[in-house]
């Protein structure tokens, strides 16, 4: 009952602040992303991007984009100043076709914690925050526009050879050095809404804080044009994770 209660006065205030005081509202979203992002260091503590955590089922998930997690089963380091924590989480589930993934959470958060939104398509007002190299919290506002369909590369580990599961594998040579891995084709929605060098992994949510997106690529040439991961395949990971942790209990 108090639980329900608490969820009710969240929405109220959320609605009504929305409502009263946009630019209010905008700066209660802003302190409530930042406070559930977190940045993705690897193992050596070089900063990898960022993730978002999120409440599904009674548990806490970490939400950010396949090229920022790394392998399935690799252990990430998790560091938040506002939940003052630096600890280990290992990737449950991640789609380099989708550039998505899904990470175990070291720590539980609140029920009126970010959500997973169910569909991405065209909405008015989507905000993220996230930590650039700089490591300050950024926080931007935009709006999410159609699909578009790019051409990415995920990297091979030496060893690995050359077979894809998805995609083909290409050897690139160029005066920067060479790219080695597998090409496919992935689908992602164009929002326009400021980026910068580190935002990859960032959740982007709606006006509620629900996650519609994940900071996916960026546009050399168009600074405020993000292409971003959608929730729904989020969402078939989410199903995935939650049929497997059913299954072993």
């Amino acid at each position: 009952m108090k639980k329900a209660i608490k969820l009710l006065a969240f929405i109220l205030l959320t609605v009504g602040i929305s409502h009263i005081s946009p630019n209010l509202h905008e700066k209660f979203l802003l302190k409530y992303l930042d406070h559930y992002s977190v940045e993705l260091l690897n193992m050596t503590g070089n900063f990898r991007g960022s993730g978002l955590l999120f409440t599904d089922h009674g548990k806490t998930y970490i939400a950010s984009a396949a090229h920022v997690c790394g392998r399935i089963d690799d252990e990430v380091e998790i560091v938040s100043d506002n939940l003052n924590f630096s600890k280990n989480a290992k990737v449950l589930k991640i789609d380099a076709a989708t550039d998505t993934c899904i990470m175990e959470s070291p720590i539980e958060i609140s029920f009126i914690g970010p959500k997973l939104g169910s569909r991405s398509d065209r909405i008015d007002n989507i905000y993220y925050v996230g930590y650039p190299m700089i490591r300050k919290p950024f926080f931007a506002k935009g709006y999410m526009s159609s699909e578009i369909i790019i051409k990415t590369l995920m990297d091979l580990r030496p060893g690995e050879g050359k077979e894809c599961l998805i995609g083909n594998y290409i050897e690139e040579y160029s005066f920067f050095g060479n790219s080695i891995g597998c090409e496919f084709d992935i689908t992602l929605n164009y929002a326009s809404i400021p980026g910068f060098s580190g935002a990859s992994g960032s959740g982007v949510t709606n006006a509620f804080g629900n996650i519609v997106g994940i900071v996916s690529h960026g546009n050399s040439q168009f600074n405020d044009i993000l292409m971003l991961a959608k929730v729904e395949e989020l969402n078939k990971l989410m199903v995935e994770i939650i049929k497997e942790e059913s299954d072993e209990n």
